[in-house]
């Protein structure tokens, strides 16, 4: 789930610490999420969505295929 990061910096937030008091949540836990260490509930995915101005898919669904080679996610 490290698409998540980049959500939240289009989304214009620098740090985790801008997003903690929204998403109602640890820094650390948001670290983790980032990172791809845990999966948001679909509760703090709504809120996430919201915030990064994101649609829930774009939470949840970025996956890696293969083309060949050539790898890509949906997220970049």
């Amino acid at each position: 789930m490290k698409h998540l990061k980049k959500l939240r910096q289009k989304a214009g937030y620098k740090t985790v610490k801008e997003v903690v008091p929204f998403l109602q949540v640890t820094r650390s836990m948001v670290y983790q999420m980032e990172e791809g260490y845990k999966r948001p509930s679909p509760e703090l995915g709504a809120r996430m969505a919201k915030l990064y101005n994101c649609s829930l898919d774009d939470i949840f669904l970025p996956i890696i295929t293969t083309n060949s080679d050539n790898i890509t996610t949906i997220s970049d």
